[in-house]
């Protein structure tokens, strides 16, 4: 790479090397935060501002739990951590088995 900048560089070299893990460690981080249900349920006072997370569990507090509408929410709820998976699965992939081989 003579001649490049330490910009082009990072943007050309390093950014591709790392990926595979930025995408790993995102994917992780996006799924903690998204499954974040103490501090929500602590936090968040009104029923206007409440997560699925909290909604969810609301559903469950009542003696007659409407399990239709329980399942169907449960359904939508997990279906965006599950689209960014299949998104970034080959980077996924990659950055986790990364080191576990030695070449």
């Amino acid at each position: 790479m003579d001649g490049a900048s330490p910009l082009q560089l990072f943007r050309l070299v390093y950014v591709p090397l790392m990926m595979p893990s930025l995408v790993a460690i995102g994917t992780y981080a996006l799924l903690l935060a998204w499954n974040e249900y103490l501090y929500a349920f602590l936090l968040l006072s009104h029923d206007r501002q409440l997560t699925l997370a909290v909604a969810l569990g609301n559903f469950l507090a009542a003696d007659d739990s409407p399990w239709e509408l329980l399942m169907t929410v449960g359904l939508i709820y997990a279906m965006p951590p599950a689209a960014i998976y299949y998104v970034f699965k080959r980077y996924m992939v990659g950055g986790l088995t990364a080191g576990a081989v030695k070449s």
